[in-house]
């Protein structure tokens, strides 16, 4: 309908977005922050309205662009100009061809194309669904609805082709737009004369409006009928003669919908039928009720059996993975043990039976529901939690910074990271990624080659998180390495919130907050579906399907081919990695990219409803205190920097034990609390320095780390290090103990030994002092016999260092030496 208004100059946002050529979603949000000019009645409803004045300088230039183009100089006329619907026509004689003129086979593939089309059309203007992906989902669809796959190619053009005929308009029920450009015929029905078209334009419009114009459902077949009795009756009331009529209203029923029966003859036979049973039935709506469809689930047949359908189920169940054909096969042919009468049995599995797979219809229905709700209670917990009834959450009353989530993800792009023995090896690695649970606001993230992370990478990411961000009220997290970790909760025994953590000295509340009623309270998801940060990931991997090395969201079936040849070129060492794929730094200055655009990205989900990450983190912070996130000033960051830990220095220092790993401190400082009960505070960000307070927390210093050395053949550098770091470790013991030698030592009573056991000592001292002297006798002449063999140039192999080899290398080296004067004197000088 025209618009109405009392101003020609002002237009509706649809007549603006034609002109424009544009959607009109896409007008109304470009015009957001210009306010309407006045109000526009269409079809009785008020509509806003703009002037041409309004417009963006874009759109007003591309309106004139259009005039200029057609040699229309009016503007007004352009745009109140309603575009026409398209229309399919003859590609000869360019006559409209109407829906009642195309073959049924035609009007079905069109229908088909529509439902095939319908997620892609409702998802194509949704920034956060790459192009890729919508065409996948396209072509998935595609192949469900036909029966058969196509190209990519031919996909993107027959969305295109539907999308130009429907011109913006938005009407995307219309089957034309979805028809062939040269649809099949209908071969035994001509074309509907022009005369009983508009003379029966009621029964014309109804036809338009069925799902399937070829194959219309039982209710529009009902309609149909009723809509033609009821207009054979107004006719005939105008004075129209009524058999002409009804031979008119007959012809135009056969041309138009030749489904409606198999004859025009009975058509003309359930025509009279249903206007006498309109008559006897007083005109009412439901006169001409198919009665079929009011038995519809009525049951006729007798009922089968409790037992043979518990039977049915329970084999089904217990021993046929869930296949109700296979569970009925084997429960007839038991049939006399479980007292299913035998007349029964035939009847039910007869022996005419079109396949071995056959349920009777009314057995499938009684038990098949049944076998899909009690099949994950056989299967185990995991598929019965996946399975429960869900609650509905809310996050209305929770405030940007209140909670934070966080969770590891394997991203789906590989990239490359030195193997240690010269090349390269491709990882995709893991990446840890902390929201606003909210917000769904990106925070922070850690990127590691490894395939598994470890409790130090994770404080880590929550300690430039917490630095940044501020700490939460609460940590929403999962079970495993997030909840048992010392560095991340204090362990399964630590002393928090939970009744699980009990019996330790500090908690990850006081380690990240220092002492008081500052802690941070855990929540941890025992499924999957109940993490927000879960949805998040799905989110972000939608950016990474044009990236470099991408390998797909399910890597076994979504690998592309160029993906896999690269990864083998590189594999075999055929080409260097750099040339397909990002390093490290790469990959994490490029993480940080698509990050920033998802957290820019508007969302229109339940949580954000039209905002983006970045503006609900700002909008939605809560006016109470309270609930904000405890940010730290310098003089107090380190109780966020570190864990802390209460134990007793041992006799190799102080050792920290996350998991396998082990971190070991000793100084000279230290050696001053040898097994003492001591305060460590531990950096997993740096851990080369630990430092130390006493219980009090007074009296800090540093301990440097100490590092492991070669167990054969060590760096002397490290070794001559780590030596004099043990010697520095034990000075202070070594020099207590001396001082308290000389200081105490003379105090204590002396024994007096007797003449006998002072001459006894004499002889056994002259005794062990003799062979001392006489070891290190046969010592030196070891060491004198081989600094001779060497010199000499033998193999040692073959010399002892018995008294005799001493005299004899004696002599040998004389010789040499004798020798080498001789031929020294005998050289001329030149």
């Amino acid at each position: 309908m025209t618009p109405e208004s009392t101003n020609p100059n002002l237009y509706t946002a649809a007549q603006l977005a034609k002109a424009v050529g544009i959607s009109k979603r896409t007008f109304l949000a470009s015009m957001q922050g210009t306010a309407q000019r006045g109000i526009v009645v269409v079809s009785g409803n008020p509509a806003p309205a703009w002037a041409m004045a309004d417009l963006p300088e874009r759109y007003s230039q591309e309106i004139q662009k259009t005039l200029s183009a057609t040699g229309n100089r009016d503007a007004h006329s352009f745009i109140t100009t309603a575009a026409e619907p398209w229309q399919l026509k003859d590609p000869i004689s360019q006559r409209v061809i109407a829906l009642t003129e195309i073959a049924a086979e035609a009007i079905d593939k069109a229908a088909k194309l529509r439902r095939a089309l319908a997620r892609v059309i409702e998802l194509r203007n949704n920034p956060a669904i790459a192009s890729r992906e919508l065409e996948s989902i396209g072509l998935e669809d595609y192949r469900r609805e036909f029966g058969y796959a196509i190209t990519d190619r031919s996909f993107r053009a027959l969305l295109k082709r539907t999308v130009e005929r429907d011109n913006f308009a938005e009407n995307w029920n219309r089957l034309e737009i979805y028809l062939d450009g040269n649809p099949q015929r209908k071969a035994s029905a001509p074309a509907t004369p022009a005369a009983s078209a508009a003379a029966f334009h009621e029964l014309h419009d109804l036809m338009a409006t069925f799902t399937n114009a070829a194959d219309p459902s039982s209710r529009e077949r009902e309609a149909l009928w009723l809509e033609a009795v009821k207009l054979l009756a107004a006719q005939s009331r105008a004075g129209a003669d009524e058999k002409r009529t009804r031979i008119n209203l007959i012809n135009f029923l056969w041309q138009a919908a030749p489904w409606i029966a198999k004859s025009k003859n009975a058509l003309r036979v359930s025509f009279q039928f249903k206007c006498d049973r309109w008559q006897e039935n007083e005109k009412r709506e439901d006169a001409l009720k198919d009665g079929r469809e009011a038995r519809r689930g009525v049951p006729t047949a007798p009922p089968i059996e409790e037992n043979h359908k518990d039977a049915t189920i329970a084999c089904a169940l217990f021993a046929t993975g869930g296949r109700v054909s296979q569970a009925n096969r084997e429960v007839m042919a038991m049939a006399v043990e479980l007292d299913i009468e035998p007349g029964v049995a035939a009847l039910l599995l007869p022996d005419d039976a079109a396949s071995k797979s056959y349920v009777n219809r009314r057995l499938r229905e009684a038990v098949r529901h049944e076998v899909r709700m009690l099949a994950p209670y056989n299967i185990g917990q995991r598929a019965l939690d996946t399975a429960r009834a869900s609650l509905k959450r809310h996050y209305i009353n929770v405030p940007s910074g209140y909670c934070y989530s966080s969770d590891d993800v394997t991203l789906p792009v590989y990239w490359h990271v030195p193997d240690g023995e010269g090349w390269f090896k491709l990882v995709r690695g893991q990446c840890l990624v902390t929201i606003d649970a909210r917000t769904l606001r990106i925070l922070g993230f850690s990127l590691q080659p490894d395939r598994n992370y470890s409790s130090p990478v994770i404080h880590t990411n929550f300690t430039r998180v917490f630095s940044d961000w501020g700490v939460p009220k609460y940590l929403y997290l999962e079970r495993g390495i997030w909840k048992n970790s010392k560095l991340i909760t204090g362990g399964p025994k630590a002393a928090t919130n939970h009744a699980d953590y009990e019996f330790m000295p500090f908690s990850w509340a006081e380690t990240e907050r220092g002492f008081g009623d500052l802690g941070v309270t855990f929540k941890h998801a025992i499924r999957a579906r109940t993490k927000v940060v879960e949805t998040v990931m799905r989110l972000i991997q939608a950016y990474m399907e044009r990236e470099p090395g991408y390998c797909g969201r399910d890597e076994r079936r979504d690998l592309p081919a160029d993906t896999k040849r690269q990864m083998d070129d590189v594999k075999f060492h055929r080409t260097h990695p750099s040339k397909y794929f990002y390093d490290f730094n790469q990959w994490e200055a490029r993480l940080v990219e698509i990050f920033a655009v998802y957290n820019a990205t508007v969302q229109e989900g339940e949580m954000l409803d039209g905002m983006s990450p970045d503006e609900a983190q700002e909008k939605l912070q809560s006016p109470d205190a309270a609930k904000r996130p405890l940010l730290f000033d310098n003089s107090c960051r380190h109780l966020l920097a570190h864990y802390r830990v209460v134990k007793e220095v041992g006799k190799d220092g102080f050792t920290i034990t996350i998991g396998k790993k082990k971190w070991i401190y000793r100084s000279k400082d230290l050696s001053l609390d040898k097994f003492k009960r001591m305060i460590g505070w531990f950096n997993p960000d740096e851990p080369s320095a630990l430092a130390v307070t006493d219980l009090n927390m007074k009296n800090p210093y540093s301990v440097p780390l100490s590092n492991p050395v070669g167990a054969i053949d060590p760096d002397p550098e490290i070794f001559a290090q780590e030596l004099a770091r043990v010697e520095e470790y034990e000075a202070y013991g070594k020099a207590r103990y001396k001082v308290l030698k000389a200081k105490y030592a003379p105090l204590f009573r002396r024994m007096v030994p007797n003449r006998l056991t002072v001459e006894t000592g004499q002889q056994m001292r002259q005794q062990r002092e003799v062979i001392q002297v006489q070891q290190k006798q046969v010592e030196t002449r070891k060491k004198r016999v081989h600094s001779r063999v060497k010199e000499l140039g033998l193999p040692s192999r073959i010399v002892n260092t018995s008294a005799e080899a001493d005299e004899g290398t004696a002599l040998m080296l004389e010789a040499k030496r004798a020798h080498e004067r001789r031929q020294q004197s005998n050289i001329t000088p030149d």
